[in-house]
């Protein structure tokens, strides 16, 4: 009777260790992403390819595009050529200007920002930012606004 429950008992954690086994095996697909982005193309998939028409997968797959050329230290323009989603490309530009354009104190890189309010942000922001830095008002000359002109000098201690 002892011998019989030792090899259920054996039998049971037998079965329980190819559960996990095959448990740990890899899926074919994964939740809201095809198959076919497994496979090995000879050109990287769209996000509309990899999501499979999930449009929440599609929408953060194109966010990672953007901020993976973004974030990176010493990103350019013309990385942001190479999405295939015009509207992130727009992004991607406006996104890297912004971030340049702050990181160097240079206005000139606020020019690459399609939307005409946002760029005259930038600007303003560098030429104040700069200002700051170097505790010069003559440089809050460069920003048009009176107020905002104003409110630079007072800033600079």
């Amino acid at each position: 009777m002892e011998s019989n429950k030792f090899v259920i008992i054996l039998i049971i954690v037998g079965i329980f260790a190819v559960l996990v086994i095959i448990a740990q095996l890899p899926q074919k697909q994964q939740a809201g992403i095809s198959s076919t982005s497994t496979t090995i193309t000879s050109r990287p998939l769209t996000c509309e390819e990899k999501c499979n028409k999930n449009q929440e997968c599609i929408d953060n797959c194109k966010i990672f595009d953007v901020n993976r050329i973004t974030t990176k230290g010493n990103a350019d323009f013309t990385e942001c050529s190479s999405l295939k989603d015009k509207n992130s490309e727009k992004i991607c530009i406006n996104s890297l200007a912004m971030k340049l354009s702050s990181e160097k104190l240079d206005p000139s890189y606020c020019d690459a920002i399609d939307d005409t309010v946002k760029r005259e942000n930038c600007r303003i922001n560098v030429i104040f930012d700069r200002a700051i830095k170097n505790k010069d008002k003559l440089i809050c000359e460069q920003i048009l606004n009176e107020n905002t002109k104003e409110l630079c000098k007072k800033s600079i201690i």
